[in-house]
């Protein structure tokens, strides 16, 4: 996604012209903006494109409607996690957001364990939950505001939250690897991620112990050519599925440690752009 924000007259020269030409006036008020300066943010710069998700965060531009087509950076998901040990979240809620704190049977009602996707009374959205960190439960003496925690720490501390959630909507099946002669290591693993909410969801990466690294991989036809080529994420549709299988979508394993011979199984962690993951067992198949 590219951010912009252009102002095309500074505050000053709008100041001149008001008194002048009204209509001249309201014009260049629409055109001025807020008084911000040329910008752009490169797609490709990771560092940029996270602190204009955070600033559209703290403008209340991404609603809870819309936060989940935004990909949640992990630095902020570890800073969120020093955040939450830092303002004292543990003390209630423990330090793996379990509501096992120390002083939680003292509570009532007793803290949230945020792992459990019920325990969300008003939205388990990172927006959603950063408003209750700033505003608090009316109907809850334990969950009270706390508006001394700045903006930027509050959404921090949301996304850690939110990554304590388990992913019920995917279910991942049929997971295979393909086995490995002794002189080569490299080879491909597929299977099929089944989405059953409502919101797309995207495979940013897969770990492996069994590979040094791995790649998304798609096929497509080049002048009439099957050719290979390297994807930065996968997209599995709302209500649908994504078939990683050989001719199409897959993940290549380079630098393949051991060979892989029929009959042993591969662990593999899909990275999703919610940070949330997934691990499952791949079958090592000759083909399939």
């Amino acid at each position: 996604m590219l951010w912009r924000a252009k102002t095309r007259f500074s505050p000053s020269q709008v100041s001149r012209f008001c008194g002048r030409w009204p209509l001249i006036c309201v014009l260049l008020i629409l055109q001025a903006g807020c008084g911000s300066s040329d910008s752009e943010v490169d797609p490709d710069d990771k560092e940029a494109v996270a602190q204009a998700f955070m600033a559209q965060l703290v403008e209340g531009t991404i609603t809870p409607g819309t936060i989940e087509f935004h990909e949640i950076p992990e630095k902020f998901v570890q800073d969120g996690k020093a955040l939450y040990a830092r303002y004292g979240c543990t003390v209630c809620h423990g330090r793996e957001g379990r509501g096992d704190g120390p002083v939680s049977y003292t509570l009532k009602p007793p803290p949230r364990d945020f792992r459990e996707p019920g325990a969300y009374r008003i939205g388990r959205d990172v927006v959603t939950i950063a408003g209750t960190l700033r505003d608090g439960m009316p109907d809850s003496p334990s969950m009270v505001p706390f508006p001394h925690i700045k903006d930027e720490e509050r959404f921090k501390i949301a996304m850690y939250v939110a990554s304590l959630q388990p992913a019920d909507d995917l279910e991942i099946t049929g997971a295979w690897v393909r086995g490995t002669p002794p002189n080569r290591d490299v080879t491909a693993a597929y299977l099929v991620i089944e989405n059953r909410s409502d919101r797309v969801r995207e495979l940013l990466s897969v770990e492996t112990p069994a590979a040094e690294y791995t790649e998304l991989h798609t096929m497509r036809y080049v002048d009439d050519m099957m050719e290979m080529e390297m994807v930065e994420r996968l997209a599995v549709p709302a209500q649908g599925e994504a078939a990683l299988e050989p001719g199409g979508n897959h993940i290549m394993l380079f630098g393949v440690k051991d060979p892989l011979s029929e009959g042993e199984q591969v662990s593999l962690t899909l990275r999703f752009a919610d940070q949330s993951t997934r691990t499952v067992t791949a079958e090592v198949l000759k083909e399939k």
